[in-house]
């Protein structure tokens, strides 16, 4: 059967990664789902072929789990995955902006450490990621992430609400924001995982900057 995954949000990407499990492009199996909107556990475990046990609450997710696959949110992140190391089990956290929070970042890593687990975190939408992480050996003076988005990836993102900037205006590329990772984590937490990575690879805070283009469809990311 492989490594028992328990999928912990069950959305979007939630959907997918349960859906590359069950097609065996990923080895294992999803044992178990859970999401606090229990329709959305019960509607994804009804699409698999092999049919995950729909768990009650996260303490039944945990017992039918090797490894937890967080696809909820930073603040599922802070609530969920310390108890999951506490408990032996190793996580891969796709919300990865939650560890911009020094205090959960060393509360995690310190638990990891204790139990002998393993925590995964993915690269992500930006390629480079693991030459990043070996230059951070020999040191890197700073690194910055420009992130290039379309209009429709920033509507409603509340910092640019606040700052008066409608992006469904603009006709030219424009930078929304320029700061840290710390920051980016806070005011655009569905949208800078790549900043996050950044940083922990690099060991260095990365400096970011958001442009909206309304002439780009996709998004690119340049180190």
């Amino acid at each position: 059967m492989g490594t028992r995954f328990g999928l912990l949000g069950c959305g979007n990407i939630g959907g997918e990664i349960a859906d590359a499990i069950d097609k065996k492009v990923i080895e294992g199996v999803v044992s178990a789902v859970y999401d606090i909107k229990r329709e959305n556990a019960v509607l994804l475990a009804k699409k698999l072929k092999k049919k995950p046990y729909v768990a009650p609450n996260y303490k039944a997710l945990l017992s039918r789990s090797d490894c937890i696959i967080e696809a909820a949110s930073q603040e599922a992140v802070k609530k969920f995955i310390p108890e999951a190391l506490a408990n032996g089990k190793n996580v891969l956290i796709m919300s990865v902006g939650a560890l911009m929070d020094e205090k959960i970042r060393k509360r995690i890593y310190a638990l990891a450490d204790r139990k002998n687990a393993n925590i995964y975190l993915p690269s992500g939408a930006v390629c480079g990621i693991d030459g990043l992480s070996a230059a951070s050996i020999c040191g890197v003076e700073e690194v910055t992430l420009t992130s290039t988005k379309p209009p429709k990836g920033l509507v409603g993102v509340p910092y640019l609400e606040k700052k008066g900037v409608d992006v469904t205006k603009l006709k030219n590329a424009t930078v929304v924001y320029e700061g840290f990772a710390d920051e980016a984590a806070k005011f655009f937490p569905k949208n800078i995982n790549v900043a996050a990575i950044t940083t922990l690879a690099s060991g260095k805070k990365a400096k970011v900057r958001i442009i909206c283009d309304p002439k780009t469809k996709t998004n690119t990311h340049e180190i």
